[in-house]
């Protein structure tokens, strides 16, 4: 049994936070499935409404519990 959590925030342009979502995420996976997500990955998505049009900078953080793993990235994106 696996689980990860994932932190996802929204930010505008100037740092300020917009929105922010959590997600667990439990995972029962044979060794073969494992040792193929670990090649592969896990795809997951979260979406947000924006107030407005613009650049706005996405960050996400995903704690893996069983090993207290962290990771943590960051994208801008802009919103037409």
């Amino acid at each position: 049994m696996e689980e990860l959590t994932l932190l996802t925030v929204l930010e505008d342009e100037l740092g300020n936070f917009v929105a922010g979502k959590e997600s667990v995420i439990g995972l029962a996976l044979t060794a073969a499935t494992l040792a193929e997500k670990r090649q592969k990955g896990i795809e997951a998505a979260t979406s947000f409404a924006v107030p407005r049009p613009g650049t706005y900078r996405v960050r996400e953080v995903i704690r893996e519990a069983a090993q207290n793993h962290v990771w943590a990235s960051g994208a801008s994106i802009e919103v037409r």
